[in-house]
């Protein structure tokens, strides 16, 4: 798989995952379908929200650096850095 492509389907699958778990957040990002929901904080939820948050960046990390100072290259540092 080509490594934008790659790095596109992590990103989009880490949202997806983290509005279900935070519907509030899917519905201010303008998603109409989370607007109904709303999250209740607890301990599973956090302990799923960091587990999930590892995983991710296990997985971006284990993407090719793509070129220093491309777009693909300031895309995967971003994502690194909000996880």
């Amino acid at each position: 798989m080509e490594q934008s492509t790659a790095l596109t389907r992590i990103t989009a699958d880490f949202y997806r995952r983290h509005w279900e778990r935070w519907p509030s957040n899917g519905s201010r990002t303008g998603l109409t379908e989370y607007d109904e929901r709303l999250e209740i904080p607890t301990a599973d939820l956090i302990a799923d929200q960091v587990n999930d948050l590892t995983a991710t960046k296990q997985q971006v990390q284990q993407t090719n650096d793509p070129f220093p100072g491309s777009l693909p290259w300031l895309d995967r540092q971003s994502l690194l850095a909000h996880l």
